[in-house]
């Protein structure tokens, strides 16, 4: 029943007890981090065969089962470090990679030595040779050719073999429901159940990006066994994040000397110059990095290339490879704001079960239910080709 009242009539607050119209704007704003961004440096169209690659993108390959397999080959160590020389006796850092014939070169004060014998994990027999040979503490040793006299026989042999490494696929299901009766009521944002769709897949592949940056694979074997979620047994794929080769820390502050020099140096022997290398860190490492380019010495190239993807990213020019800076939320957050991490684009391939891409799976309701539930789905995982050696972590950026 109205309300008799003798004051003149306000506007009161809009609700659903008074006629007072609302004014709604019919958009959903989306307040949407770019969250996606290692989805989006994997190569797009449709796939010719097995596997579809192109220059600076990650490529993308189908698989048939849940665990895949590659093989590297990391050669011979050509350097070794010194412990102290005992008259012929030179103590090593390792000697694992050495044989009975093979020089060596002191870096340092530039003197020679043979290689007679190999006589524990860690010490060997020498022979100088040219000059007078010294290798003091921490000295590093560079390998090079053994040397035979002339007739010789039955030379020292050794060969190293390949370095398997493997992945699993993760199963992921990220599901949202909703009744009919929702669905069938009008709303100022429009279609409820699209609507909910839209706010689903912006939420799953978040977690998806995440899990493909983060997640681990199990101790042993394709699944890990515990707890009461659905089932006992689930998969898990390993991160990119976790197959990292190399770390490098910057001991608390991320100079650009130290970022043009010290970090090279520090992402191993297998880093090729010529090939595009990207790195993700979060805003505030990314803020202290465009500090640098206030003074004049600092070397910056174009923006980067992938803006075409969507992607915004910045290069920065090193005495190796040129390097990508692109921000990405994960690594705003928590202790990883002083944390980055660089790969090689072209050696990270998106691997996933044949016929089980990232894909929406509707009506998973029970016939006798009144919803509608759908999922975004899909067995995914990460390969990375060099084994890890492509990769590098920073820790302790400030």
């Amino acid at each position: 029943m109205g309300t008799v009242s003798t004051d003149p009539v306000t506007i009161a607050a809009p609700a659903i007890t008074n006629a007072v119209k609302r004014d709604v704007r019919e958009q959903l704003v989306t307040l949407e981090p770019r969250a996606s961004v290692l989805m989006s440096l994997v190569v797009s169209g449709a796939m010719k065969g097995d596997i579809k690659s192109a220059k600076n993108l990650i490529s993308k390959r189908s698989v048939m089962s849940k665990k895949y397999e590659s093989f590297t080959y990391d050669p011979l160590a050509v350097t070794f470090t010194s412990g102290g020389l005992s008259s012929t006796t030179l103590t090593l850092d390792s000697s694992t990679g050495l044989t009975a014939g093979m020089t060596l070169f002191n870096t340092s004060d530039f003197t020679t030595a043979r290689v007679d014998s190999v006589t524990s994990s860690t010490e060997v027999e020498i022979t100088e040779y040219g000059s007078t040979f010294t290798a003091d503490d921490d000295i590093v040793l560079l390998v090079m050719a053994t040397a035979y006299g002339s007739g010789s026989s039955d030379p020292a042999i050794i060969s190293k073999s390949e370095d398997q490494v493997y992945n699993v696929l993760q199963t992921i299901r990220h599901a949202w429901e909703i009744t009919d009766e929702e669905a069938a009521t009008g709303s100022y944002l429009g279609d409820n159940r699209a609507r909910l769709k839209k706010k689903s897949i912006i939420d799953g592949l978040r977690k998806f990006e995440n899990t493909l940056q983060f997640s681990n694979r199990p101790t042993t074997g394709i699944t890990s066994t515990g707890g009461t979620a659905l089932s006992t047994v689930f998969s898990s794929t390993r991160g990119l994040f976790q197959m990292a080769g190399n770390v490098y820390n910057a001991g608390g502050s991320l100079t650009h000397k130290k970022f043009k020099n010290d970090l090279i140096r520090g992402m191993g022997d297998t880093v090729d110059d010529g090939k595009k290398y990207v790195m993700f860190c979060g805003r505030n490492l990314y803020g202290r990095m465009l500090e640098w380019l206030e003074t004049k010495n600092v070397l910056q190239t174009k923006q980067g290339e992938y803006d075409k993807f969507g992607v915004k990213s910045t290069t920065f020019v090193t005495m190796g490879p040129d390097i990508e800076v692109i921000t990405h939320d994960s690594y705003g957050r928590g202790s990883l704001d002083n944390t980055a991490l660089i790969f090689k684009p072209e050696d990270l391939t998106y691997v996933y079960l044949k016929g089980r891409d990232i894909r929406i799976n509707k009506n998973l309701q029970s016939n006798s239910s009144f919803t509608k539930k759908d999922e975004l789905t899909g067995d995914i995982g990460l390969q990375e080709v060099s084994g890890g050696n492509s990769v590098t972590r920073i820790i302790n950026a400030f």
